[in-house]
């Protein structure tokens, strides 16, 4: 295909440590493009659609719909070691896995040749299957854990026993700069302005 109707990203940072985008043109205003990324717990896989609408040469409008899923090691019940070939009987044993939707808005102005600067607003749904807290990747409790990875005697047993289900509002922006025909640098940042933190 021509390359201007394909795009590639590779991108590091944080959450996600790593990140592969491919993005391919359909017409001036559609692209649908497949993404992958990962932050060691969970690596995700993504497909998405766009549109846009370009209405002066310095500005332009879009919207995005992504849709995905992610997989990680299956952690034994017993020792909580990652270990994709665990087995045991029902119950026994924590997968890692999830599944997303997300809707995004996007403005860009562009800098002529030099580059574009993009904010986007986002909503999010996810539904994550892991066992345990985003502060101990041990701790199968909502409040916390004892030294011995029980619940804590003084916030009592609240186990962690269902997938965490919830929406979200993102909000962020980039800022890119074309080095050439085929490469472009960017910086981006984004925050959740609605929602509870993600445990995976």
């Amino acid at each position: 295909l021509p390359n201007d109707l394909v795009g590639l990203d590779f991108s590091l940072g944080w959450p996600y440590l790593f990140e592969f985008r491919l993005g391919i043109g359909i017409t001036d205003w559609l692209e649908t493009g497949i993404g992958l990324r990962t932050f060691g717990t969970l690596t995700e896989f993504e497909g998405r659609v766009k549109v846009g609408h370009r209405p002066v040469r310095q500005v332009s409008v879009g919207a995005q719909a992504r849709i995905g899923g992610g997989l990680g090691p299956t952690r034994d019940h017993v020792t909580g070691i990652d270990d994709p070939a665990v087995g045991g009987g029902p119950g026994d044993d924590h997968p890692t896995n999830s599944f997303f939707f997300s809707l995004e808005g996007l403005f860009s102005l562009h800098f002529l040749n030099a580059g574009n600067f993009t904010l986007w607003a986002g909503l999010d749904y996810h539904s994550d299957r892991w066992d345990y807290t985003q502060y101990d990747r041990n701790c199968r409790y909502y409040n916390g854990c004892d030294s011995m990875g029980g619940p804590d005697p003084i916030m009592g047993n609240n186990r962690i026993d269902e997938r965490q289900k919830m929406a979200r509002f993102r909000l962020g922006g980039s800022l890119e700069f074309i080095m050439s025909s085929s490469w472009n640098m960017w910086a981006s940042f984004e925050g959740i302005l609605a929602g509870r933190p993600r445990r995976i």
